[in-house]
């Protein structure tokens, strides 16, 4: 069964209200049909502006969708109001890629963790909260004396610890990692990235993992998406996606990486005004260098090529 699912998600942009011209809305995520299964981990790649960032804002309700559905656990979550969306709060957590900016820096890191259990479990008397603070601490690597310094004192590979023990702190059942270790040195992404997975492990938890690292993806991932200007271009089992990429972007996403197949095939990927597709066509036309007169003319269907791996291509 699934856990999250987005069905014909559309989403839209508009101009500040303050704007002095006004332009059409901008549209960042096209027709995303995507499903995320219980303790999985969904990798989602592509560049900057494909949309990643904004599919993780639509599963915590961050922000809304222009258009479609968004389930979880066969329940629509898209329209509830705040109050009837409260359960679902804390099932549903995030972490941010600045972990500094993530928390109060008024706020002690004991305090920080506490003002989560005291909006979610609303049972647990003052005690029971600095205890719970304590073994969250414990659970994310870190020693209880930290509780009571602030956000400056601590290193960056510490405060993205305090950011995961927040976001386990209320038992979620689903996480959206956005970029939690970009903001991080080499030696510690290795660490975080461990933590996850054994708090996965222990919590049940399934992630949906947004990164442009290709090559952190590609290890911790079940499965992997992949976004292009906002389109889900190809998806499918992290190895067979990474070793056997078949979408001509993705093919030329991975090129550009140290995880590169050996069918990958370099391409410029440069988003500019030259690359501006019809849009009747397939977005990558423009770029690609197997493309045929179908591909200018009419936009691809979404096709199952083996078991769980889906493509969105003509030259299949």
């Amino acid at each position: 069964m699934s856990l999250l699912r987005f069905q014909n998600i559309n989403k839209s942009y508009s101009d500040r209200p303050l704007a002095l011209f006004n332009r059409a809305p901008v549209q960042v995520l096209h027709n995303i049909n995507l499903t995320l299964r219980h303790k999985e981990i969904l990798g989602v790649i592509g560049e900057s502006g494909s949309g990643k960032s904004t599919l993780g804002r639509l599963a915590v309700r961050l922000s809304q969708p222009s258009s479609g559905q968004i389930f979880y656990e066969k329940k629509d979550i898209t329209n509830l109001s705040k109050k009837s969306f409260r359960p679902y709060r804390k099932k549903i957590q995030i972490i941010l890629q600045d972990p500094h900016n993530a928390l109060n820096p008024s706020l002690s890191v004991g305090a920080s963790i506490e003002e989560a259990l005291t909006a979610q479990h609303k049972h647990m008397n003052r005690a029971e909260r600095r205890d719970r603070v304590v073994s969250l601490l414990q659970q994310t690597g870190l020693d209880p004396t930290v509780a009571s310094r602030r956000p400056h004192e601590l290193s960056g590979g510490q405060k993205q610890r305090i950011g995961i023990a927040r976001a386990i702190a209320v038992n979620p059942t689903l996480i959206v990692a956005d970029e939690v270790v970009a903001a991080l040195d080499v030696s510690v992404q290795a660490h975080i990235l461990n933590l996850m997975l054994d708090l996965r492990d222990q919590f049940n938890m399934a992630y949906l993992f947004i990164s442009h690292d290709l090559e952190i993806v590609q290890k911790i991932s079940d499965r992997v998406a992949v976004l292009y200007k906002g389109r889900i271009v190809e998806t499918g089992h992290s190895n067979e996606l990474f070793n056997h990429p078949l979408h001509p972007y993705t093919q030329a996403l991975l090129a550009s990486s140290t995880v590169a197949p050996t069918n990958a095939k370099p391409a410029s990927l440069r988003l500019n005004e030259n690359t501006k597709n019809n849009s009747q066509g397939c977005i990558f036309y423009n770029q690609c260098t197997r493309r045929k007169e179908i591909c200018k003319v009419s936009a691809p269907d979404t096709i199952e090529i083996s078991p769980n791996h889906h493509l969105a291509c003509w030259i299949i």
